[in-house]
């Protein structure tokens, strides 16, 4: 019963590692944001069940318990900080749960927090992790295979359509690129291993620094090599590991992602130092002195190309393809690089209005919006919901004590490095570094982009890994070996009915949660697609619509800004039935939105813009509608003074108000501070004078 138990908690741990396949479209049920929310509810299914799978074994054999390594209270004080700023922010619903197009937040955090606990409870050997690091290599060879069929045009899937860069199951180039970096770098560490295990020697000034070590760690009681079995069917192995590599490095180069070229850079930099310093093979030394000196000099050209580039203003590196033709047009006036520098700005000075904890997880969006220029909208136009780049995310969202937490992982895998990989065996000591260089890559990818559910897997099974490593150096070097044969944490759970009902009672209570938010969340993001299907007539969409914002409230204000953009869009073309069904809807679900975010402007401005639509042919009730809406865009202002959407819904209410001057001051005044928007309002403000001079006329 116990191996059972064991072995499952292995397997749903490893199935989680499936999660960059997974899409909510044809096949599969269609939801709201398909490369997001399947990921995410994917992901978080299994682990809730690991998670109870796992608890029934500790309570058998408790050896299985929560380890002891820095890494997991670490983690811990991380989100527990992250909780405490999501209290303090400006939108607590947000900060747990997020939004559809980025299912991230505190309660997803929590997830993978666990997710981390059960990996490095249930692997505590290098066997257990060379199987869960090849599986994960499988699932990248399969997502590189659709990959392939995506540039040829022959798509598995409706939504694999050819594209100039490869996005695949992801729904973005950038994560697709970030994903097969990783990979491409834990396949090179498993290759690398397996000849160094048998066709490399230690050089004799090494060997006697390795037999130091090895005398050193014998008073001391312990051996420290990280053994597991020898490699089975080896020329086998290789033959993955080598076709791993070649398509994995294949798709990050037609994904086209810079980010993750920076990331890779980074990872074989950090592989290279460190085992300049810590390696005990001087070919490979060599090797890595040759390839530190090859990117210095890379980085060197690279920055002379970008300074002495005027760049791009017509998205010519938007629309190029490969990794090579984007890197080569990179230059300081590329819009992709202008908008995120600005970006960077608008996080800073959001920091600085709230330093200590932030606005709250998830909640970027909010601080851009209230701290952006009317000159950085005017060139960026659009709105930043993330700063694509996770320390300034952290910052801007979760204020100093969030950075520090976060930056705490990371020193923990520092110092694991720099204190504890010199103690490892020669050959798993490549392997190591290279699990290192994969968790350098992802972190310098984001730097350039930000945390979702196709990507994140990686990064924490890489940092289970990490643990995993610490444990073994401790037990290694402790006299007290590690034994899997505990004590169950009660005589009842001893019997096999005892382990069945404890079980049963576990998984009662996992598939109630699964089962009150999962499938909830996944209802309510199925609702979404209904509502906007126009297959639908207006009154049943209406009823989509009350259902995707009752099913799980906490996510139903992407829903209802959609919903209203949509019903202000073709409310003219509607009946009498279908007006008054969809007024329906909006005035009673809409404004709820507004006590769950406070200080979102889209939903003001999207009932503000709804209810000038609403007043133009209401008879009576045009003067409410009128000032409901004059109220939302005066609270809307507040919330994003410089956004260009929002100054449009200022005109049109002037207007609206029969105050033509009152529209065009409005104008002048944004085009004073923002010259660059005169593109957008040229034709607007022409309607008006046009309609002054007319009034004008007829006075």
């Amino acid at each position: 019963m116990e191996r059972t138990l064991l072995n499952t908690t292995r397997l749903v741990l490893a199935l989680i590692l499936v999660t960059p396949l997974i899409v909510t479209d044809e096949p599969l049920p269609l939801t709201y944001f398909p490369f997001i929310v399947g990921k995410a509810l994917y992901a978080r299914t299994l682990i809730e069940i690991g998670f109870g799978v796992w608890l029934v074994l500790v309570m058998r054999n408790s050896s299985y318990g929560i380890p002891r390594t820095w890494l997991l209270p670490i983690f811990g004080i991380y989100v527990a900080v992250t909780l405490a700023s999501a209290f303090a922010g400006v939108s607590f619903d947000r900060s747990m749960w997020s939004t559809y197009e980025r299912m991230q937040g505190w309660v997803d955090l929590l997830h993978w927090f666990v997710f981390v606990v059960v990996l490095v409870s249930t692997h505590r050997t290098w066997d257990h992790w060379r199987t869960l690091l090849n599986f994960n290599l499988g699932v990248s060879f399969v997502l590189g295979l659709m990959g392939l069929a995506q540039y040829v045009d022959q798509g598995i899937f409706i939504y694999m359509q050819a594209t100039t860069r490869l996005d695949i199951t992801l729904g973005n180039p950038a994560y697709a690129g970030c994903y097969m970096v990783v990979n491409l770098l834990i396949a090179t560490g498993f290759l690398i291993q397996s000849f160094a295990n048998n066709t490399l020697t230690v050089s004799a000034g090494d060997s006697e620094r390795d037999a130091g070590t090895k005398r050193s760690e014998r008073r001391r009681g312990a051996r420290i090599p990280l053994k597991g079995k020898s490699f089975d069917n080896l020329a086998a192995l290789r033959t993955f590991w080598i076709m791993v590599i070649a398509l994995d490095f294949i798709i990050f180069y037609l994904s086209g992602t810079r980010g993750a070229m920076a990331g890779l850079l980074m990872g074989i930099l950090a592989f290279a130092i460190a085992y300049i310093i810590w390696g005990k093979y001087r070919v490979i030394r060599q090797w890595s002195l040759g390839v530190i000196l090859l990117i210095l000099v890379s980085a060197v050209l690279v920055g002379i190309s970008v300074i002495v580039r005027d760049g791009s203003t017509t998205g010519g590196v938007e629309e190029s393809g490969n990794l090579l033709t984007r890197s080569i047009n990179t230059g300081l006036g590329d819009p992709s690089l202008e908008g995120r520098l600005n970006a960077m700005r608008v996080g800073v000075d959001g920091f600085t209005a709230r330093p200590i904890l932030g606005w709250g997880p998830e909640n970027y969006s909010t601080a851009y919006d209230q701290k952006v220029t009317p000159e950085g909208v005017a060139r960026g136009q659009k709105s930043y919901d993330q700063a694509h780049n996770k320390l300034l995310e952290e910052l801007t969202t979760k204020g100093v004590l969030g950075l520090l937490g976060y930056l705490a992982i990371w020193s923990y895998v520092v110092f694991i490095v720099f204190r504890k990989v010199k103690l490892i065996g020669s050959n798993e000591q490549i392997f190591v570094l290279f699990m290192v260089a994969a968790i350098t890559a992802f972190f310098g990818n984001n730097l350039f982009l930000f945390d979702t559910p196709g990507t994140l897997p990686q990064f924490y099974v890489l940092l289970a890994f990490i643990g995993f490593v610490d444990l073994q150096v401790q037990i290694r070097r402790s006299t007290l070996p590690y034994s899997s044969h505990g004590q169950p944490m009660h005589q009842f759970l001893e019997t096999r009915f005892g382990v069945l009902m404890s079980t049963a009672v576990v998984m009662v209570l996992v598939v109630a949660v699964i089962f009150v938010v999962n499938i909830r969340i996944f209802r309510a993001a199925q609702n979404v697609i209904g509502m906007v299907n126009p297959v639908n007539s207006w009154t049943e969409r209406s009823e989509k619509f009350i259902s995707a914002v009752t099913e799980f409230p906490q996510l139903g204000n992407y829903p209802r800004v959609l919903w209203m953009d949509r019903a202000t869009r073709d409310w003219l073309e509607m009946d009498i039935q279908d007006k008054s069904a969809v007024f329906e809807s909006i005035n009673n679900y809409a404004e709820a939105g507004i006590e769950r975010e406070p200080q979102e402007w889209r939903i003001r401005k999207g009932l503000a813009y709804f209810y000038q639509k609403a007043a133009q042919n209401a008879g009576d009730d045009r003067e409410i509608l009128v000032k409901k809406a004059r109220q939302l865009v005066d609270e809307a202002v507040d919330n994003a003074p410089s956004r260009i959407q929002i100054q449009l819904v200022r005109v049109n209410q002037h207007l609206l108000e029969s105050d033509p001057e009152g529209a065009l001051e409005v104008i002048d005044s944004y085009l004073a501070q923002a010259p660059e928007a005169e593109g957008r309002m040229r034709n607007v403000r022409a309607q008006i004078v046009d309609r002054i001079e007319k009034r004008s006329e007829e006075e």
